[in-house]
């Protein structure tokens, strides 16, 4: 710990105000306490984006509260293991996913969206209930998402990950990089060398603060106060979004709740008067951050589809060489194919090209992992996948590159309308 808590307020806190990413990561890491007294399982937050954008200094900043090191990802999952024990109850920081070891990185994010380390064997070499649970809400940077760096591993990110890491784009979208202002700094390379000198001025005042609130408060008033809050942010935010987009999707809910969570607990620490905020801030930046990660997700479907129709685009569009062409005619350019998918149909009569996917390609490399009645019927709901019938989702389609009777049943394909 280090310099003053009016000195913090002054030389930090009062520069987040206004920049979306630094109240996001400073009231992050000022939530982690409240985890055990609300009750409530932790979870990530993630910033990726090009270098030199701001990410560093983001965590930097996050860093100041708790005065918490931050780590690396270049690191083995065990090594992770005891790092993040000596965070309960506290923020975890770490940066630099791009240069992690996609295998330990996969590991890691497994366990910290979990919050419990591996089961390991006993002397004796026998399983044993040995995992050891923790909380932390960890703070992570990185010039990728997660998703991409498990492709790495030929892992795809699932669902509870999903919902148990927000994951953000670092710009701001205000031509500053992470920041929405840089306020009276000419430049926000002048701001973030401000933000530097300052946090090393002050550090850990923040966390003193408000842990000695929390040890002589009462933890039942201030969890009654927090879910007051949640619900009224949840009311303003999640629900009429959900309402318009006529979604209830599990998913979108969950993340949501961690929003609504972060908005009241920036709301309570700005009425302690750790944060030199405006009341209502947190509640409407947090509000604005949603919408972008809605929007960063591509909507408000359930992930599983969202990863079908991107599985899809990606088979037409990046690996068209696997289909072959043909015409209505039946006339087709015959040429080695490997890993045939299907063929790529030309209807001159509509002046439309049409993608028939062999069932069995369609099956395990594109509805892998999702429930298959539900993805195609949102196919069709699209009019991405054009159905024959009602109930039936395959088409037969004459094939003259397999014979001049040959038929197939395949998935028929609008390209148009990915």
């Amino acid at each position: 710990m280090k310099g003053t808590l009016e000195g913090w307020k002054q030389e930090v806190g009062v520069y987040c105000e206004g920049n979306s990413r630094l109240m996001l990561y400073v009231i992050a890491a000022l939530s982690a306490p409240f985890l055990k007294i609300t009750h409530r399982q932790g979870f990530g937050v993630h910033l990726y984006g090009t270098s030199s954008v701001g990410k560093t200094t983001t965590l930097e900043v996050a860093s100041s509260v708790f005065g918490s090191k931050i780590h690396t990802w270049r690191t083995t999952d065990n090594a992770a293991e005891t790092l993040v024990l000596q965070s309960n109850d506290a923020p975890f920081l770490i940066d630099e996913l791009g240069q992690a070891d996609a295998g330990s990185a996969y590991n890691m994010a497994y366990m910290l969206s979990n919050g419990e380390t591996k089961n390991r064997a006993n002397k004796l070499g026998k399983n044993g209930n040995t995992a050891v649970s923790f909380r932390t809400v960890f703070l992570s940077g990185g010039e990728i998402p997660f998703e991409t760096k498990f492709k790495e591993r030929q892992k795809e990110k699932t669902a509870g990950q999903s919902v148990r890491c927000i994951e953000l784009r670092a710009d701001a979208g205000c031509d500053k990089g992470a920041f929405n202002t840089v306020h009276e700094f000419g430049t926000p390379d002048q701001f973030v060398l401000h933000l530097k000198e300052a946090v090393h001025r002050h550090y850990g005042v923040a966390s003193e603060a408000l842990l000695h609130h929390l040890t002589t408060a009462d933890h039942e008033e201030i969890e009654m106060k927090i879910r007051e809050d949640i619900r009224f942010w949840k009311e303003r935010h999640l629900e009429a979004l959900l309402k318009v987009t006529e979604t209830s999707d599990g998913q979108i809910l969950r993340v949501g709740e961690n929003f609504a969570f972060l908005a009241s607990i920036g709301e309570y620490c700005i009425d302690l008067g750790i944060l030199p905020w405006n009341a209502g801030s947190a509640f409407e930046m947090m509000g604005s951050l949603f919408e972008s990660w809605i929007e960063d997700r591509g909507g408000t479907l359930p992930h599983e589809l969202l990863q079908v129709e991107k599985r899809l685009r990606l088979l037409i569009y990046q690996e068209s060489d696997r289909f072959e062409a043909e015409d209505e005619d039946m006339t087709f350019t015959s040429r080695p194919i490997s890993k045939r998918a299907g063929i790529r149909l030309k209807k001159k009569s509509e002046e439309k090209t049409y993608y028939c996917i062999f069932t069995d390609v369609m099956d395990d490399e594109v509805l892998k992992g999702a429930d298959k009645k539900m993805a195609l019927s949102f196919l069709i709901k699209k009019e991405i996948l054009i159905s024959p019938l009602k109930d039936r989702y395959t088409t037969q389609v004459r094939m003259k590159s397999f014979g001049l009777n040959s038929h197939a049943g395949s998935y028929k394909i609008n390209p148009n309308m990915l």
